[in-house]
């Protein structure tokens, strides 16, 4: 598939050349919060390595293995371990991907497996047969180096043909071993771009909306926005788009619904919304409107049923 062919976000469904929206140098759209995200790795790597070890003041279970003394075991988090490793799995696991769609194969030697360009004939040269493979990538294998490298990269993920799939996994591994640090969730509420005209100049500056906050001032222009219209505002853009579940889960809760992508499925396994279409990747899309209308439904019924009990 060409550029050219690309014409919405496979995340939130807005329109761009790539597979995701934004941009790398203003920070903006869904390739923005990405590296937002991945830009947080190297602390949260710092973080974690506290936690495995109990230094900090997480609360929860303690779990040790015994060294020799029984009343004083070695205390260790096993959550944050688990979490930890899971995400430098999946970060070298989306950097050797990239790292391999988007290099040419070179002369590798038969014998030693050297690449040609890398490889010491020695004194007495002899006949050698070579075969074509990929390079093999150089990037320590840790957290901060790996976020980093997948940041230098930003337009090999945006045009990468399962972004959905990479930004997906990538984000609920980061928020997986941020709250396995305690680190409080990120609950602000995306209200779009400002968009206020000043001498004919549109204000590129995002809003955000704290829970509870009714109006938002922009930080550039000093313009205020309602918050709830916001809200609308957007959804009466994005409601006859077609998205998969994770890309609704994930534009909904930016824009302050707590939709869950398992809440959500459950929804589509009871029928509550029809399928639209298959995407390239054999996922069923949905309108996302009609997401949100089942979703804030059943919200409704369980508040209704508490408030009877």
């Amino acid at each position: 598939m060409t550029v050219q062919t690309i014409s919405t976000c496979v995340v939130c469904g807005a329109q761009t050349d790539r597979f995701l929206c934004g941009s790398e140098r203003s920070g903006t759209g869904c390739l923005g919060e990405l590296l937002r995200q991945l830009g947080d790795c190297g602390a949260l790597s710092r973080e974690l390595t506290v936690t495995v070890m109990r230094q900090d003041k997480v609360t929860g279970e303690g779990a040790g293995f015994v060294t020799g003394d029984a009343e004083k075991p070695l205390p260790l988090n096993p959550t944050a371990m688990e979490a930890g490793y899971a995400l430098r799995t999946l970060l070298a696991s989306w950097t050797c991907d990239i790292w391999e769609s988007n290099q040419g194969r070179v002369p590798h030697c038969s014998a030693c497996g050297v690449e040609q360009a890398l490889h010491a004939e020695g004194p007495h040269p002899r006949e050698r047969t070579w075969y074509y493979a990929v390079p093999l990538i150089r990037v320590p294998n840790t957290v901060t180096d790996l976020s980093r490298w997948l940041m230098r990269h930003a337009n090999w993920m945006a045009l990468h043909p399962a972004a959905d799939d990479l930004f997906r996994e990538l984000m609920d591994a980061i928020r997986t071993a941020r709250r396995a640090v305690d680190i409080p969730t990120d609950r602000r509420q995306f209200l779009g771009v400002c968009g206020f005209e000043l001498d004919g100049v549109a204000c590129p500056q995002e809003l955000y909306a704290l829970p509870g906050q009714y109006e938002v001032t922009c930080k550039v222009c000093g313009s205020c926005w309602s918050a709830e219209e916001r809200v609308a505002f957007l959804l009466g853009i994005a409601e006859d788009r077609d998205v998969t579940l994770a890309a609704a889960s994930m534009l909904l809760t930016r824009l302050g619904f707590e939709a869950g992508e398992s809440d959500l499925r459950k929804l589509a396994q009871k029928r509550r919304f029809e399928p639209k279409a298959i995407d390239k990747h054999r996922k069923r899309t949905y309108r996302l409107g009609d997401v949100l209308g089942a979703y804030l439904e059943a919200r409704e019924v369980v508040a209704m049923a508490g408030v009877a009990a």
